[in-house]
């Protein structure tokens, strides 16, 4: 065997080491993300009421879209009058319901995606967050409050990597906006601005945000599986730049 060949064999065998690690450390990342969020409730003896609530949330019938959550589902209820089993478009046999479920399983599947190829707490807290996220906008019959944990999640991550600062800080104004108007300080404001146009607006821009924070995965995906980039000139057994 040549040293060229070599230098390839043993660059290969680190690659595959590495993706080992990457695979334990994201791996331990989500657990450690996971006891932190469910473990106070756990010890609680809240578990079976998590798995009810779960439980209720994809397979309750209900009258409407989303329960005062702001999320697209919000728009199509504010504009006319759908029920979950409606069909999104006449033509396809697709439900607000399957639909709600099919978006949430992909913004899953990302979530997981992101936190094995960014190995580590980080990746683990920014899949976690987008997940919260997901849980806000995409199931049949979200309230307003699930977004809460979005803003535990992603906050220690916006402390050391601020690209993430536009985002968190956008979410915390559209969530608080929601949280305000469906349940204000003042009793005798309570329904007086729910279910106008304002509501609508919010609803899509957090839409719009849900885009974004998914792009910003899809787009961190997308480097790390490319693999790390390697200085001009040199052989692929090299060591690749940080």
């Amino acid at each position: 065997m040549t040293a060229r060949q070599s230098r390839g064999v043993a660059a290969r065998n680190g690659v595959l080491h590495r993706d080992e690690g990457a695979g334990l450390r994201a791996g331990a990342g989500l657990v450690v993300v996971t006891a932190l969020v469910l473990g106070p409730w756990i010890l609680h003896g809240d578990l079976r009421r998590i798995v009810d609530v779960y439980e209720v949330l994809f397979t309750k019938e209900r009258d409407r879209l989303s329960e005062l959550a702001w999320n697209l589902w919000w728009v199509f209820d504010y504009r006319g009058d759908p029920r979950p089993g409606t069909h999104v478009v006449s033509w396809l046999p697709l439900t607000f319901k399957q639909a709600g479920l099919i978006i949430s399983v992909l913004s899953a599947a990302l979530a997981i995606a992101y936190a094995w190829v960014r190995p580590g707490l980080r990746g683990a807290l920014v899949a976690a967050a987008y997940l919260a996220f997901a849980f806000y906008a995409w199931p049949i019959g979200a309230h307003e409050r699930y977004l809460y944990p979005f803003l535990g999640l992603l906050l220690p991550v916006v402390m050391v990597e601020r690209r993430w600062l536009p985002l968190y800080a956008a979410v915390s104004v559209t969530f608080f906006l929601n949280l305000f108007v469906v349940a204000p300080p003042l009793v005798q404001w309570m329904d007086r601005w729910v279910y106008g146009e304002f509501g609508a607006v919010v609803a899509g821009i957090n839409a719009g945000l849900f885009g974004v924070f998914t792009i910003m995965l899809l787009e961190g995906v997308r480097r790390r599986s490319r693999g790390p980039a390697v200085r001009p000139g040199i052989s692929q057994g090299a060591r690749p730049l940080p």
